[in-house]
């Protein structure tokens, strides 16, 4: 076997920066070949990205104080040289603003103006693509930074910098947010790249822009930069002077030649910022905190736990004092102004995330060196968890901070067919400064009033307000962030929701809309999806859309062969007896759908006439006050939608249920009378709900958040089917050739219990079929088999990744031993999390979704914790084999699988935003697509193919190892790898 060894050179030379004054080191290397921690960093990049557009998808509205931006984009967009239309002229603000920035994102924007206005897509779209727009450039600016810090500090520093932003909440969130800071921060990000990159007069260029033209407060950012370049002798205090003043007048100038057209008189908008919160002392009006706020409140809230590691890194390397200093001498100087936001620091969290990157990785680099490395190095992977997980909880709440922005979208939803009538709005100051935007506003024959005095409601049609009003009729509430609460049970935290927006029809509307409809539907398609899809069914998408549907018809004929042809029921049915010591009892829950649904109540009342069977609907106000609050017996009785008693006409009868979204119900029993004479509390020997949902014959049986999934599963099974049959077909081709492949034998083994699992889950649901209910224990033993299958496959990964049956060099017994430990604690952790207590209290009739609680937080923490030592296990492999197509197989394996790890945590964050109706189905049905293309490669990998370079197999009779099976000549032959 010969070795061949690439040397990796470098040379280095130094020059005269011309314009800094300084010397500039610069190191050409030659080309060195690929490894694990080069695809890291372009996958980092990448899921920056993601993760803005995520936040943009999911939280799209502004406040108040993005609104000055935000309304000059909608104008420039759409009434473009009409300046008479613009808002600004008849909401001013207190202080005017430039337009530089809100024109630059817009002609950006433009051209996809044209295609949304195309497919018929509303304005509501392009706020969709401004804020996309925004964000991309400040993401843009921070990966030239990162990659700065990758040629000044090395990639590992910069790949840890990418993953301490990652897991941060507050900066991705809001640099697609058009606040001012934000559009400065782009440029000072920027000017800290070339400050790494030692370029000084461009990134004084960039800083002067930013003073002049967007936040002059960065002012006391550049001052300590530019000290410490002069200082450090980067920068000619004479270059420093030519660079500074022409480039300040350059952007007065600009700033005046634009806003002045704008605003329509001659005006400096930084300026007269300047002298109101600085001559005129008038910022303090808005709020003041105390001088430390900065170090023991804002810091703490966006960089998280990686905060300490920041300050440490100025004692690990000296590097980071040129930079870290500067930047806490700007925060320090900043808390002495009164009024202090996290935003107006913007500024400082690139360089502290470059701090904290610049101690985790030398955490790492240590990490061979002694066991105490070793734990810490786990450490820093449970912060990162850690880390993504507050900031979920941090998204999940700001999500919910925009009810104007909602409650304004679904007011247009819920009179779509008034579009086209003559109608007046009112929009309440709290509706307008929490997300109610010119994007919204649908309707060119609607008036849309803000007035804030002298307010007739009369005189309007529509109204959103905080407070239900008289003569107005309540079509609609949406509800918003209150306040984290702890609670006893899973998932033992959750977001206390409060309605803050209603939405108000005149009692008058219908005579001036006759189209009106008493039943609303509400489709939100900004973008026009819809039309694209018609425009797709009409055209050449159409061969695939009948191959779908031919798919649809074949999967709904086998699930009734699998149901062995039983009778339909038409409803899900919950029934039995009640004997409890409690005075309150919950039976079960059932998410209804919009249109046609029924439930039919019977009960028997005789040993407890004065007990009463309750409905309750979802809503914050209903629902939310048992769940949240410890309220007595009558209390819990008083917060019912609906209840059913012995002298209730409703019991026994089939009643619709009308509701304008899809709605769980929760069904109870409750007897609040002490003396019952009896030791049970609640006595009840038969009841039976019968609930029926809108949809075919199979989907009326279920609850809504279940409809899809055992029509998915039926069409998996049948793939995991052929997978399985394959890889047998693989294992007897090599036994036919005295040849052994483990993997394939491990493989077929996790393929089993996938099929075992979906089987099981599809005789659950074959059983709606005949007996009109499912046996819940089936459906948990189906669940916990496809985590045993799950934890195998991880196990197979880990296996691989370490060499196994693949390489000479199978890791050590340290390692070895982690991979059991991995796998037998993910196993556990993942059947008693989610099988205990289901199995003892049954919480899942309170929470919606199991991967929602924080037992399923900690789960997916650990899975990425998992994830992290699979890189490390191909890394490794990578760099101890010397043949080239071994090399390349760890490489690619680690990046693929590396997705996978991903997948799970990113849909269940994902669906934690999305509609508590929708987030099961969407989890379950992504990770079967997913589960089924990356089990698809594993299959192509390890096929037993003689022309397969990459399948590694084992000779039965030698057991060698590391052998690989290639083509020679017309005939096979064994040859060592």
């Amino acid at each position: 076997m010969s070795t061949n060894v690439r040397s990796r050179k470098s040379t280095t030379t130094t020059s005269k920066d011309s314009n800094s004054g300084g010397s500039t080191n610069k190191t050409t290397n030659i080309k060195k070949p690929s490894t694990l921690l080069d695809l890291l960093d372009g996958s980092s990049e990448i899921a920056i990205y993601f993760l803005m557009f995520i936040y943009v998808y999911i939280c799209p509205y502004t406040k108040v104080e993005e609104s000055f931006n935000l309304q000059a984009m909608h104008d420039i967009l759409i009434h473009r040289f009409n300046i008479n239309n613009y808002d600004h002229l008849e909401f001013p603000g207190v202080i005017p603003r430039t337009f530089i920035g809100a024109l630059f994102v817009s002609v950006l924007s433009s051209p996809f103006q044209y295609v949304v206005e195309y497919f018929g897509g509303s304005k509501l779209c392009m706020l969709y693509v401004v804020r996309a727009v925004l964000g991309f450039i400040g993401v843009t600016a921070l990966i030239r930074l990162k990659r700065s810090i990758a040629r000044k500090f090395g990639l590992e520093v910069a790949v840890c910098f990418a993953l301490v932003v990652i897991s941060q909440f507050h900066l991705l969130f809001y640099i697609s947010r058009p606040l001012p800071n934000v559009f400065a921060l782009s440029l000072v990000v920027l000017a800290y790249a070339y400050w790494l990159d030692n370029r000084s007069t461009v990134s004084i260029s960039l800083l002067t822009v930013a003073i002049f033209i967007f936040r002059s407060e960065v002012l006391i950012l550049a001052g300590p930069v530019t000290l410490s370049m002069l200082i450090g002798k980067r920068l000619k205090f004479t270059n420093l002077l030519v660079v500074g003043v022409v480039t300040a007048l350059l952007s007065v100038g600009v700033s005046v030649l634009i806003d002045s057209y704008f605003w329509q008189r001659t005006i400096y908008p930084e300026m007269e910022v300047l002298l109101f919160n600085t001559v005129e002392n008038r910022s303090h009006e808005w709020g003041v905190s105390p001088f430390h706020w900065y170090f023991s409140s804002a810091l703490p809230r966006a960089l998280l736990l990686w905060l300490p590691l920041a300050f440490l890194s100025m004692l690990v390397d000296r590097r980071a004092l040129e930079y870290l200093l500067p930047i806490l001498l700007f925060v320090f100087l900043y808390s002495f102004l009164p009024h202090k936001e996290l935003r107006f620091i913007f500024y400082a969290l690139p360089i502290f995330s470059l701090g904290s990157a610049i101690t985790i990785a030398r955490i790492f680099k240590q990490f061979n060196k002694s066991f105490i490395y070793k734990l810490v190095s786990i450490g820093m992977i449970g912060i990162f968890g850690a880390n993504l997980v507050l900031s979920s909880f941090f998204f999940h709440a700001s999500s919910l901070n925009y009810p104007g922005g909602e409650a304004f979208n679904q007011l247009h939803q819920l009179h779509s067919e008034c579009l086209e009538q003559p109608l007046n709005v009112h929009i309440d100051n709290i509706a307008a400064i929490t997300g109610v935007s010119r994007f919204g506003e649908i309707s060119q024959n609607w008036n849309y009033s803000k007035k804030e005095r002298d307010v007739l409601l009369s005189d309007y049609d529509l109204l959103l307000a905080p407070n239900a009003t008289s003569g107005f009729d309540v079509a609609g509430s949406i509800s918003g962030f209150t306040r984290f609460q702890l609670l006893r049970t899973p998932p033992f935290i959750q977001v206390v929701k409060e309605p803050q927006i209603y939405i108000m029809t005149s009692k008058q509307l219908p005579l001036k809309c006759p189209k009106l409809n008493s039943k609303y539907h509400i489709t939100h398609d900004p973008c026009g999806f819809v039309k694209a899809i018609a425009f797709c069914r009409g055209h050449k998408c159409i061969k695939l859309l009948i191959v779908f549907k031919c798919m649809n018809i074949k999967l709904c004929f086998l699930f009734v062969v699998i149901s062995t042809f039983s009778l339909l029921g038409n409803s899900e049915i919950f029934k039995g007896a009640i004997l409890s010591s409690d005075s309150w009892y919950l039976i079960d829950k059932f998410c209804f759908t919009e249109d046609d649904a029924t439930v039919n109540v019977k009960v028997d009342f005789r040993n407890n006439p004065n007990a009463t069977l309750l409905l309750y609907s979802d809503l914050d106000t209903v629902w939310g006050k048992i769940s949240t609050g410890d309220l007595t017996c009558h209390e819990r009785v008083m917060a019912a939608s609906s209840q059913v008693n012995s002298v209730s006409g409703l019991n026994g009868k089939t009643v619709s249920v009308d509701q304008r979204r899809a709605r769980w119900w929760y069904f109870a029993i409750a007897n609040c009378d002490q003396n019952t004479g009896s030791h049970y509390q609640i006595d009840i020997p038969y009841y039976e709900i019968r609930a029926n949902n809108d949809g075919d014959s199979f989907n009326s049986l279920i609850s809504a958040d279940q409809q899809g999934i055992p029509q998915s599963e039926i069409a998996f099974i049948l793939f995991f089917l052929a997978l399985l049959i394959f890889s047998i077909v693989s294992i007897v081709f090599l036994w036919h050739r005295n040849l052994e492949s483990k993997v394939m034998k491990l493989f077929s083994i996790v393929l089993f219990f996938k099929i075992l699992a979906l089987f099981v889950c599809l005789i659950y649901w074959a059983m709606f079929l005949r007996y009109e209910s499912g046996h819940k224990d089936i459906n948990l033993a189906g669940t916990s088999l496809d985590l045993i299958a799950r934890a195998l496959f991880i196990l197979l990964l880990l296996l691989v990744g370490q060499g196994w049956t693949i390489s000479p060099f199978y890791g050590n017994v340290v390692s070895r031993v982690i991979n059991v430990i991995m796998f037998v604690v993910i196993l556990v952790m993942s059947v008693a999390i989610y099988l205990v207590p289901n199995v003892t209290f049954m919480p899942s009739k309170m929470y919606t979704f199991f991967y929602d609680t924080i037992p399923g937080y900690i789960l997916l923490a650990f899975f990425l914790t998992i994830m992290i030592w699979f890189i490390v296990l191909c890394r490794n492999s990578y760099v101890k084999q010397v043949d080239i197509v071994k090399k390349k197989f760890f490489l690619y394996f680690g990046l693929i699988f590396t997705f996978w790890f991903l997948m799970m945590p990113v849909s269940v964050l994902v669906s934690h935003f999305l509609e508590s109706w929708v987030r099961q189905k969407t989890v379950v049905i992504f990770n079967l697509v997913v589960d089924s293309i990356f089990y698809s490669i594993i299959a192509f990998l390890f096929r037993a193919s003689k022309s397969n370079p990459y399948v590694h197999i084992l000779n039965m009779d030698q057991k060698e190892k590391g052998v690989r099976l290639q083509e020679n000549g017309a005939g096979g032959e064994l040859q060592q790898a």
